[in-house]
C-alpha cells in the first residue's frame, strides 16, 4: 500500500469527500438517487471490510449520514416487525448496547423522511432508556419529515444539535381517525407531542442555530423558542397549499418581541395569520435580521411589516392568504410597507382563495398606484409576484410602467409578474425595450404582454446585445409570429428558453434561425 494511504488524515479527507457527494444527492428521480446512494455506501463498506487501515475512517464516513434509524435498531437482535410495526420485541443486552454505542456515536446527520416502515415510538424510548443517553449522542443535523412526529424525537435530542428541521407531513387524504391512531401509539395527542418536542429542544439544546417547525397546528405554544440564544434562522410556517393559514400555528406578538432581542437572528419565517398587533405595540428592533418571510391574511401581514420599517431587510417573501373581505387600500399599504431602500429580493404570492375574494370584491391592482413606493428600492435584483393555481388577479399595466420599473431597478437579474391581464391596458413586446436598455444583468423575464405589435422599419428598429436567457410571456394569442420574433431577436438576441405555449416555441425557432444567419453572414 502506498505510504499516503496510511495517513489517517488523508483517508479521512478522501472518505469525507464521498460523504459530501452522498449528502448532495437530493434532486432528480428517486430511483436514480437511491442507486447513487447505494453505490457510495457500498464503496465505503467494502473499504471498511477489506483494509484494516481504512476501516475506521471508512466506518466514520459510512455512518456519518443516515436517512433512517433502521441501521441502528438492526444492531439489536430483538428488533423486528409486529403486525406491521417495527419495534423491540425483547430486552436489549449489554453486548448489543455496546454495539449500538460503537456506531451511533459516528452519526452526525439524520435526514428522515418517514413514509415507509416506521418504527414504533416506544422502541425509541426503550432504546434511549437502555443506553442512558440520546440514541445518536453526537448528532448535529436533524431533519424529521413525517406524519408521525411525536415521542420518538425526545430520544434523539442531544446537546450537540446545531440544525433542527421538524416537518409534520400532511396530505389531502388525512382523516379524523389519524388523530385517534396517533394518540393510541403515543398516549398523547399530536399537539401535546409537538409541545413536548419544542420544550425538550429549548431545555436541552439552547445553542441551536437553525430551527424549522413546519405545519404545526394551533395549540402548540412557541413561548420557549425565545430560549434559543444563538439562533440564526427560525422558520415557523407551512407548505400546505390546500388549507388556509389559520389551520396552522401563528407566532404571537410577544414571541416576535422576544425574538427581536436576539442579536444573532438573521432569517425569520413565520405564519402571522392569527397574530394580533395593537396600535400601541412597540416596533421590532432585530439587530441582525436581513431575511423576513411571512404567511397570512393581508391585513395581518401589513400589521407586522409596519413593525420592521427601521430594519435594513434585504429579502422579503410574503404569501398572502384569504380571510376578511379585501379592501382596495390594503394593497397600497402593503407595497408601502415593503418599500425598503435596502431591499434586494422580493417575492409575493397571492393564494387562490385571495384571488377569488379580490375578484368578487372587484379589486383590480393598478401598477401606477401601487408600485411608486417600490421605486426607491434601487438595489433590487429579484422581483417576483406569483399567483398560486389559476391566474385570476387582474392587474393594469402598460409600457410606461415597465419603463419606470426598469429605470428604478438597474440591478435586476430576475423579473416575474404573473397576472390576469386586461387587454385595455397591457404591456407590449415593444415595451420590453425598457429592460434591454436599463437592466443589463437581467437573465429571466416573465410577464403578461401583447406580442402582436408590428416591427418597425430597419432605421427605427432597436439593436441590443442584451444577454437575457429566459423569456416567459403570457397574454393574448399570437397572430403573425415573424414580427414578434423580430422584436425578441432585436431586444434579446441571446435568449435560449421561451415558454412552451401557443406559438411561442415557433418564435424561438425563428430567433435561433436569425442567430445562425448572423453567425454565418455577420
Amino acid at each position: 500500500m502506498h505510504s499516503l494511504l496510511c495517513s489517517q488524515d488523508i483517508l479521512s479527507q478522501v472518505f469525507g469527500q464521498l460523504v459530501n457527494e452522498l449528502d448532495n444527492i437530493r434532486d432528480g428521480e428517486e430511483e436514480r438517487n437511491e442507486i447513487q446512494k447505494s453505490l457510495l455506501r457500498g464503496t465505503m463498506l467494502h473499504a471498511a471490510l477489506t483494509c484494516r487501515t481504512m476501516q475506521e475512517p471508512a466506518l466514520d464516513a459510512l455512518w456519518r449520514i443516515l436517512d433512517s434509524l433502521h441501521p441502528i435498531f438492526r444492531l439489536v437482535n430483538g428488533f423486528g416487525s409486529v403486525h406491521g410495526n417495527f419495534t423491540l420485541i425483547k430486552g436489549v443486552t449489554e453486548e448489543e448496547l455496546q454495539r449500538v454505542r460503537k456506531y451511533s456515536g459516528r452519526v452526525r446527520k439524520l435526514f428522515y423522511v418517514g413514509y415507509y416502515e416506521p418504527i414504533h415510538p416506544v422502541a425509541y424510548l426503550r432504546l434511549a432508556q437502555a443506553l442512558g443517553s440520546p440514541i445518536l449522542p453526537l448528532l448535529r443535523d436533524l431533519t424529521w419529515s413525517s406524519r408521525d412526529v411525536g415521542l420518538q424525537l425526545p430520544s434523539l435530542v442531544t446537546s450537540t444539535l446545531v440544525n433542527v428541521n421538524i416537518r409534520l407531513f400532511i396530505s389531502e387524504d388525512d382523516d379524523d381517525d389519524d388523530e385517534d391512531r396517533f394518540k393510541l401509539a403515543h398516549s398523547v395527542t399530536q399537539t401535546q407531542a409537538l409541545q413536548i418536542v419544542v420544550e425538550d429542544l429549548a431545555d436541552k439544546v439552547p445553542h441551536i442555530q437553525e430551527l424549522v417547525l413546519e405545519n404545526f397546528r394551533p395549540g402548540v405554544s412557541l413561548y420557549t423558542v425565545r430560549n434559543f440564544t444563538r439562533l440564526r434562522s427560525l422558520r415557523i410556517a407551512t407548505d400546505v397549499y390546500w388549507q388556509s393559514y389559520n389551520a396552522f400555528v401563528s407566532i404571537s406578538y410577544s414571541d416576535l418581541l422576544a425574538l427581536s432581542q436576539m442579536g444573532s437572528l438573521s432569517e425569520l419565517s413565520a405564519n402571522v395569520d392569527d397574530t394580533d398587533v395593537l396600535t400601541t405595540s412597540r416596533a421590532l428592533s432585530f439587530r441582525s435580521l436581513r431575511v423576513l418571510k411571512l404567511t397570512g391574511h393581508l391585513s395581518k401581514v401589513i400589521a407586522v411589516l409596519k413593525l420592521v420599517q427601521s430594519i435594513p431587510l434585504q429579502r422579503i417573501d410574503v404569501c398572502l392568504g384569504g380571510g376578511d373581505a379585501p379592501q382596495h387600500d390594503w394593497y397600497q399599504n402593503f407595497f408601502r410597507c415593503i418599500s425598503l431602500p435596502s431591499l434586494r429580493h422580493l417575492f409575493v404570492e397571492f393564494t387562490y382563495d385571495l384571488q377569488k375574494q379580490n375578484v368578487r370584491a372587484g379589486v383590480v391592482l393598478d401598477v401606477r398606484t401601487i408600485i411608486p413606493p417600490l421605486l426607491v428600492c434601487a438595489q433590487l435584483t429579484h422581483f417576483e409576484i406569483e399567483l398560486s393555481s389559476h391566474a385570476e388577479q387582474r392587474v393594469l399595466m402598460d409600457d410606461d410602467d415597465l419603463l419606470q420599473m426598469a429605470q428604478a431597478w438597474p440591478h435586476l437579474e430576475y423579473f416575474c409578474w404573473n397576472f390576469a391581464y386586461d387587454i385595455s391596458r397591457i404591456p407590449t413586446v415593444r415595451g420590453l425595450h425598457a429592460f434591454a436598455a436599463h437592466c443589463p444583468r437581467l437573465r429571466t423575464l416573465m410577464i403578461a404582454l401583447n406580442g402582436n405589435v408590428p416591427f418597425p422599419e430597419a432605421n427605427k428598429a432597436p439593436d441590443s446585445q442584451h444577454d437575457l436567457k429566459r423569456l416567459v410571456a403570457y397574454g393574448p394569442d399570437l397572430g403573425e409570429i415573424t414580427d414578434t420574433a423580430q422584436w425578441v431577436y432585436a431586444l434579446f438576441p441571446s435568449v435560449e428558453d421561451i415558454m412552451e405555449r401557443g406559438k411561442w416555441p415557433q418564435v424561438l425557432k425563428i430567433v435561433q434561425a436569425f442567430r445562425r444567419m448572423r453567425a454565418v453572414h455577420g
